[in-house]
């Protein structure tokens, strides 16, 4: 009967708070029919509460099995700090008064918190402190080892070494794994085996510091610390061979051949705790069913070690081994066992298994501080990589998962589990990525740890302090990397690079924007170890403010013009002014104010044009480049025939059907004479044209190197560069990236799209939608968004649509525009257009 926590947080555990459902098996394993069959659930302990206890089953039928899904459910109580033991009692009743019970124990599991990080080298052995907190990791890509902290979870030193930790492989000179390390039992001191360079190298703890070098004839692998300042070596050179060599000095004081089989190489070493005892693993040997064997060596004579013990077990490719003298059991795990294989080391027995949630066991490891013992799982068969058990029966403690939901295609590598004193788990994974130019070596790296939240690995710290973050072009911003961090080493390089081309080395610099635009400035740092890490600023450059040079209201000259704006009647160009028209005076333009008081003063008002006529209007500017806005419409008529062109270049040229709407169009021009010139009707025209007002300002039109209509730092800030397609639509939702570009929508968003709404209010349908204000100067320039809404009785592709009274020129500024709809039609349809235009 197995635990169910899936009505919980469905982790695996069983946590405080959880209720737990039981699914009993019932077999009958008599000859006759079972009758009248009941089974009830009682807790043996306070901190459980049953719910639900009691199963009425029937007849089974001999040799029968028969489950009841979700039959028994308790309630933990949710005050349970610690981890701790429970029991409950099934007691099942048959044939009229037959008894059988049976007693089924759980663990509670007080919650975990965890964490993990992808790293940037190449991860080696792990070793765990037997004094203090710390586990030690070797990092194969830059030849040195970090001190880790369990408890803060940051590295808390670190050192180089003498050479390359990789073990020598002969068929790839970057090696296959690397060197071991043991420390002293007083924990004063670490030995590393710096395989690829045939040397051992002696560091104390805990500062970390090198003290000295041993240098041999042969590649040194696993380390175990022994009996009288002894230390024992096995090798990647020679079939059964390990060496005895004086911590002191370095000398080999002998040596001595334990191995049983002829692919006895890279022998995995172990230690009892006062190093008496030498424990051997044999690595490479497959017997498939077969038997193999931890030697034991007897260590605490004065000369070499003599053979004392062969302990069995399992042999199928043995991938890690832990010896727990004082409950004087071995855990090994194998490749191709998906078991914690438990060797009783005085009877000699090997068949306690205790079972992974894998097929694959990658490393076994306990702490004498602790109660369970940890088996890690290569592939995640099932959904945990981690299980404790318990050390005094092997009962299934606790389930993990080292990268919580983000193991798929990720392998614990061998050995690469550590538990410290505090019962902190820390472990790593890899993934092939399958090119060898890409990641580490092809690899992906993380490193998990059960036990905290917060986890800070790599022992770097980019940090960037940096002011103005936003001003006027050009901007000098001052950027300062010196608060960056590093953990045992110090900063070799510290690179910028601006966002706008530039770049730029040392901790401290300065930088000039010249270019309008929003830029992510990145520091990108880098120790004498070669570890990196960066982070970025976003700094906003804006252009000068530039208002408006000239806003004209053409209308009749009795009318006070609206503030801000200049009056014109139709008249003549008048230097003492600067603007005027050149011909077509009163004769063919004549100035009105409409009767729709509905409109604003600014579209009530017009010159008239006869059709078939044109007339030309200048107003006197320096030579350069201008943006000119223009509206035309009539309040009061339809049918108007709307053409205007500034110095030859097209900015309104369209049919009005309905009074009261109105055309804006804008055009950005070249001066070269002194005078812009607005054309006003065209001599094809077959309507009347109607002229409201004109605003000139300086041209502020955002570059767009590419001239695809999207500006250039709106493009970058989308899509990382220029590549992107006006027409093309990359999240899907039917809005091209230019119509997204005018909108203010993202165009990588399918939930972000320009879009109405129907909803019915006080029994009313009304027509709603947000207006999003063009607020980044570095896309916009000085235009702004404007929203029209329109609508028609039917949709035909000869539609008539006329704008909704009232929202025919919508500045967008962020609110939400709320327009009921007319009761009373069968049907209404409404679309809603958005432009960008100067104000």
């Amino acid at each position: 009967m197995t635990p169910d926590d899936s009505a919980g947080n469905g982790d695996g555990n069983v946590d405080p708070g959880e209720t737990i459902v039981f699914n009993p098996i019932f077999v009958n394993i008599g000859r006759m029919d079972a009758t009248g069959v009941t089974s009830t659930l009682s807790a043996d302990d306070s901190i459980l509460t049953v719910v639900d206890g009691a199963e009425s089953i029937g007849v089974i039928e001999p040799l029968q099995r028969m489950t009841r899904d979700s039959a028994f459910r308790i309630l933990v109580s949710s005050s349970v700090t610690n981890d701790q033991r429970a029991s409950v009692t099934v007691t099942t009743q048959y044939d009229g008064g037959r008894v059988v019970s049976n007693l089924f124990d759980l663990f509670v599991v007080r919650p975990r918190p965890q964490a993990h990080v992808e790293i940037h080298f190449k991860p080696g052995e792990l070793v765990a402190d037997p004094v203090r907190d710390v586990v030690y990791m070797i990092d194969q890509t830059h030849s040195r080892v970090i001190a880790f902290s369990m408890s803060s979870c940051r590295p808390v030193g670190a050192v180089a070494l003498a050479g390359s930790p990789r073990i020598p492989d002969p068929a790839s000179a970057t090696g296959s794994g690397s060197g071991h390390m043991a420390i002293s039992e007083d924990g004063s001191t670490l030995y590393v085996a710096v395989s690829g360079a045939g040397r051992i190298q002696v560091v104390s703890l805990p500062d970390m510091t090198s003290q000295r070098v041993f240098e041999y004839s042969f590649h040194p692998v696993s380390l175990a610390c022994g009996w009288g300042n002894k230390l024992y070596v096995s090798t990647y050179d020679y079939l059964g061979k390990i060496y005895q060599i004086d911590a002191a000095t370095g000398g080999v004081l002998g040596e001595f051949e334990g191995g049983i089989s002829d692919m006895y190489r890279n022998a995995l070493l172990r230690s009892n705790g006062d190093g008496t005892s030498i424990f051997v693993g044999e690595k490479g040997k497959k017997v498939e069913g077969g038997q193999g064997f931890i030697i034991e060596f007897d260590a605490s004579l004065s000369g070499i070690p003599v053979l004392k013990e062969l302990h069995p077990y399992v042999e199928e490719y043995m991938t890690d081994f832990a010896v727990d003298e004082s409950s004087r059991r071995i855990y090994t795990v194998n490749k191709d066992v998906h078991t914690v294989q438990v060797t009783d080391m005085d009877r000699g027995t090997y068949d306690v298994a205790w079972p992974l949630d894998a097929t694959k066991g990658a490393a076994v490891v306990f702490n004498e501080d602790l109660p369970y013992v940890y088996g890690g799982c290569a592939d995640l068969g099932g959904s945990h990589d981690v299980r404790g058990f318990s050390r005094v029966d092997g009962f299934p403690a606790a389930n993990y998962q080292l990268l919580q939901s983000d193991s798929s295609g990720k392998t614990m590598m061998e050995r690469h589990l550590c538990a410290t004193s505090s019962g902190n788990l820390l472990g790593i994974k890899n993934q092939s990525i399958g090119d060898t130019n890409q990641g580490v070596e092809g690899y992906r790296y993380w490193v998990g740890v059960i036990g905290s939240s917060n986890l800070i690995v790599e022992p770097i710290t980019a940090t960037i302090d940096s002011s103005p973050a936003a001003g006027i072009i050009p901007l000098t911003v001052e950027f300062d990397g010196s608060m960056s961090s590093v953990t045992g080493g110090e900063i070799a390089a510290c690179a910028w690079d601006f966002g706008d081309g530039f770049t730029a080395s040392g901790l401290q610099t300065s930088h000039t924007y010249a270019v309008a635009g929003v830029y992510t400035s990145v520091l990108t740092i880098t120790d004498n170890y070669g570890y990196w890490d960066s982070t970025n600023v976003v700094v906003s450059c804006s252009r000068p403010a530039c208002p408006t040079m000239a806003r004209i209201n053409f209308q009749p000259g009795y009318i006070t013009p609206p503030s801000g704006w200049r009056a014109d009647a139709g008249a003549a160009y008048d230097g003492s002014k600067g603007f005027g028209w050149i011909n077509g005076t009163e004769s063919q333009l004549f100035p009105f104010q409409g009767s729709n008081t509905n409109c604003d003063m600014i579209h009530r008002t017009y010159v008239f044009l006869y059709k078939n006529q044109v007339s030309y209007w200048e107003y006197a500017v320096s030579n350069g480049d201008y943006h000119v806005a223009v509206c035309c419409g009539d309040p009061d008529s339809s049918n108007r025939q709307q053409y205007v062109a500034v110095e030859g270049i097209p900015a309104i040229d369209t049919m009005q059907y309905a009074a009261g709407t109105f055309s804006t169009g804008t055009a950005t021009v070249s001066v070269t004479d002194g005078r812009l010139t607005v054309q006003f009707g065209k001599s094809s025209t077959t309507q009347h044209g109607t002229l409201n007002w004109l605003t000139i300002s300086t041209n502020m039109t955002p570059p767009d190197v590419d001239s695809d209509g999207m500006p250039d730092a709106w493009e970058t800030s989308r899509f990382g560069n220029l590549s992107a397609a006006p027409g093309d639509d990359p999240d899907n939702d039917k809005t091209c990236n230019n119509e997204e570009f005018i909108a203010g929508t993202d165009p990588n968003d399918p939930a972000s799209y320009p879009a109405a709404f129907i909803m019915i209010s006080n029994n009313a349908p009304v027509v709603w939608f947000q207006t999003i204000p063009a607020t980044n100067t570095s896309w916009y320039g000085f235009k702004s968004r404007f929203y029209k809404l329109e609508t028609c009785a039917q949709m035909t592709a000869t539609s008539q649509w006329s704008a909704v009274f009232g929202c025919e020129h919508i500045k967008a500024g962020g609110a939400t525009v709320r327009q009921p709809a007319p009761l009373g039609d069968n049907f209404r349809f409404y679309r809603v257009r958005i432009w960008l235009d100067s104000d």
